[in-house]
């Protein structure tokens, strides 16, 4: 079916229409004899298909190469296209990844540890999504799966991670392998431990583009220290050096030059901003913004500062021992915490009051040892409100009534 959506002052402005196994955007174009056309560009394996409407309603297609592929431009076929008109565009979804039902075990002596418990989340095009909690909620071991880094004695039990139609937990290693620092990357969370001392950070930066892109080693290089300005590194200065040289914040812009050399649709950041002052905390999440618009990505961040997830999320997702107890929109989230836990962690939050004594508020207690877990509410020996059935059974990740944005992980709100 195809679907137009008018803006009154300009017209119709998009259509889209799902093919079989093909999915489109179509935008409005003028050919150069002025024929109305619709132009939409679908992916097909490593090609795309464009095809256009003349007044006479009459398609004619193209079969034209990715816009990034060295023959693209050489071809008669893109050439076409282009000459009369057509705008090559990336194959556009309403998700770059989803998370479904994932589950991560560490198989241990003292028996098996589940670290992340049927977690479920999506990444939007352009958008941030937050992972929050304390340390030891599963944050790290969830960022890590969606490219299967898990480290042995970990493994990945059940679930699914799809980006488009592949799901990446299914995939050869040679294929993921592809996949890896190109279409989606990972910012490690302690720069000097994840940076290879004996390397200068020019030589660590260069290893991927040409492990990703058929580059040249002078090509590369020219284009590792374009890399390195664009985060805010003089290339001339610091492309020899080695990571003990720099300085925490240099260390973490190197980190996402590394991350972002390939420009990958996807970029997972994993505590960017810990150890670092507040001062160069402000620069690098600046930074991250800045690129996240001008190459479109999606980001998964995790942190345990509320403070900086406020300043950047669109969606927070709240761990808690494993488990997502709370997930809704940034906004919504702060304004109507569901979750005694959340409204926990908002509470922690340190707000200075000028001439006022003010005490932190604090979660008593600690996360639940991942062997030995409560049978009912994994947060129930903590939780204030917590009452008989929350000792006795487990509470599921439901929708509220009033906002289907909005999924919670508690009896309270089920009363």
């Amino acid at each position: 079916g195809v679907d137009l959506a008018c803006d009154p002052p300009f017209g119709p402005h998009l259509v889209c229409t799902n093919l079989p196994s093909n999915r489109w955007l179509i935008l409005p174009q003028r050919t150069k004899s002025g024929h109305e056309i619709i132009v939409g560009i679908g992916h097909r394996g490593s090609r795309f298909t464009a095809a256009a409407r003349d007044k006479e309603h009459r398609y004619q297609q193209y079969e034209v190469p990715h816009e990034n592929s060295k023959v693209a431009r050489e071809t008669s076929a893109y050439h076409g296209a282009a000459q009369n008109g057509y705008t090559v565009l990336p194959e556009m979804t309403s998700t770059s990844i989803s998370v479904k039902n994932l589950t991560v075990q560490f198989d241990t002596d003292q028996g098996p540890l589940i670290a992340a418990d049927d977690v479920s989340f999506d990444l939007a095009p352009g958008r941030t999504t937050c992972l929050v909690g304390e340390s030891g909620c599963g944050k790290t071991v969830t960022a890590l799966s969606i490219l299967r880094l898990v480290p042995p004695p970990g493994r990945i039990v059940q679930g699914q991670v799809l980006s488009g139609e592949r799901d990446l937990l299914e995939l050869g290693d040679k294929e993921l392998r592809r996949i890896r620092g190109n279409e989606i990357s990972i910012i490690f969370q302690e720069p000097m431990t994840a940076l290879n001392p004996v390397h200068t950070v020019g030589t660590q930066v260069v290893e991927v583009l040409r492990t990703h892109q058929d580059l040249g080693r002078r090509s590369a290089s020219a284009k590792a220290k374009q890399v390195l300005e664009m985060v805010g590194l003089p290339a001339e200065d610091r492309f020899d050096a080695y990571p003990h040289e720099l300085s925490g914040g240099m260390r973490q812009r190197v980190m996402i030059a590394v991350a972002l050399a390939c420009r990958p649709s996807v970029l997972v950041a994993d505590e960017p901003t810990t150890a670092l002052d507040v001062t160069i905390q402000a620069q690098i999440l600046d930074l991250l913004g800045r690129l996240q618009t001008d190459l479109g990505m999606s980001v998964l961040l995790i942190s345990h500062d509320l403070s900086v997830v406020a300043e950047v999320g669109d969606e927070i997702v709240v761990m808690y021992a494993g488990q997502v107890v709370e997930s809704a929109p940034t906004e919504t989230l702060f304004l109507s915490p569901r979750h005694p836990y959340t409204t926990a962690l908002l509470k922690s939050i340190p707000r200075p009051r000028p001439g006022q004594d003010h005490r932190l508020a604090t979660i008593p207690g600690s996360v639940p040892n991942l062997g030995r877990l409560p049978s009912g509410c994994r947060f129930a020996e903590r939780c204030p409100h917590a009452f008989a059935t929350c000792h006795r059974e487990v509470p599921t990740l439901d929708q509220l009534p009033d906002d289907s944005a909005h999924l919670v992980r508690c009896y309270l709100v089920k009363q």
